[in-house]
């Protein structure tokens, strides 16, 4: 302590040079700039301690959720991958498959068989040998009913079998099974095929011969003088070769045709002869590209038309009901023939008693 200092001293009016000379500035003005800079420093201490705070949590919740995705291992499967490229099917409310959605206006989906390479493209399983389709369906009080459909190989050729108890259309008379233009190759059957023939699903015209239905007895007298042909088939020749290709029997509906017209009688009114007109089924690409290169196509139908340009059609029979025209017409002959007979005979034996006596 020294002894006789001034005290209580107002020094804040103080200049002061830090620099030597160059600047000044007032005691007090000097206080007040170290505490704004105090305070600025416990800012920043504070702003870099919530930071660093932000920081561990982060790298925490980053571990967390890290760890939660590896202890998912392969149970784990995002909304994005499903009905996507290499992704996964996916299952309605019910738990039905959803069949993937249209692409470029084509669907696919491919069954045993195949095996989908990464880049999502799918190339042939050599080692499948039956793809089998088994679905089970339960009648109400009854038990349930499996129905498998298996496909395989063999021969050269593929094999579909299917073992339901009938294969309809969902509506009566609702669906055909095939078309003129993609006729099925055979049909074989245990028994004869049968035809809608109830009254109560027809509309009588008449009968065959009578007076008000003279027109069908022209009909048939116009398929009579259909000669009978023997043939063969051209995909029989180009698949065995013509010396391999069986002969048929039958008639040439083009004939068939040309009789109905020479009777003054119009062949389209009649279901014995169909008329139908012939397409060319192609896959013609869109231009696009699925996401691994494919090409999108679109599956068309256009009607062929002949070096003149005219639509070309295809005539086909129904033999049963020409078989039933034919079959009356005969028995008509018949008839008359007998007829003619018996009055031959009466005549032959007046003249033969004449000379007698």
């Amino acid at each position: 302590m020294t002894y006789g200092a001034p005290a209580n001293l107002d020094l804040s009016a103080c200049i002061l040079s830090t620099d030597g000379g160059k600047t000044s500035q007032t005691l007090a003005a000097l206080g007040t700039s170290v505490a704004s800079t105090a305070s600025a420093l416990i800012t920043v201490q504070t702003d870099v301690s919530g930071v660093k705070e932000d920081a561990e949590k982060a790298s925490y919740d980053a571990e967390a959720a890290q760890t939660a995705v590896s202890n998912l291992g392969t149970t784990y499967i995002p909304q994005t991958s499903f009905m996507a490229a290499n992704g996964v099917p996916k299952l309605d409310k019910n738990g039905q498959f959803c069949t993937p959605p249209n692409v470029g206006g084509n669907s696919w989906i491919n069954l045993g068989g195949y095996v989908l390479n990464s880049d999502g493209s799918t190339a042939v399983d050599t080692a499948c040998q039956v793809i089998r389709i088994q679905q089970s369906v339960t009648p109400s009080g009854g038990s349930p009913i499996g129905v498998t459909i298996n496909t395989w190989a063999n021969n050269g050729k593929a094999w579909i079998a299917y073992n339901a108890d009938t294969l309809h259309p969902d509506t009566d008379g609702g669906a055909s099974l095939g078309s003129a233009d993609h006729a099925w190759a055979n049909i074989y059957s245990k028994t004869a095929v049968q035809v809608t023939s109830d009254m109560t699903q027809k509309t009588l015209m008449g009968q065959v011969g009578a007076d008000n239905f003279a027109e069908a007895a022209t009909l048939a007298k116009a398929i009579s003088s259909v000669a009978t042909i023997g043939y063969k088939l051209n995909d029989a020749i180009a698949a065995k070769g013509a010396a391999e290709a069986r002969i048929h029997f039958g008639y040439s509906a083009q004939d068939v045709w040309a009789a109905i017209v020479k009777a003054g009688l119009d062949p389209s009114k009649y279901a014995l002869i169909t008329k139908s007109p012939v397409y060319t089924v192609k896959d013609v690409p869109t231009g696009e590209k699925l996401a691994d290169g494919t090409a999108v196509t679109t599956r068309t139908g256009t009607q062929e038309t002949d070096e003149k340009g005219d639509a070309v059609y295809r005539l086909m029979l129904r033999y049963d009901q020409i078989y039933a025209l034919l079959i009356w017409y005969q028995a008509q002959q018949q008839s008359a023939l007998e007829s003619r007979i018996v009055a031959l005979e009466a005549k032959a034996n007046a003249t033969t008693s004449g000379s007698a006596s």
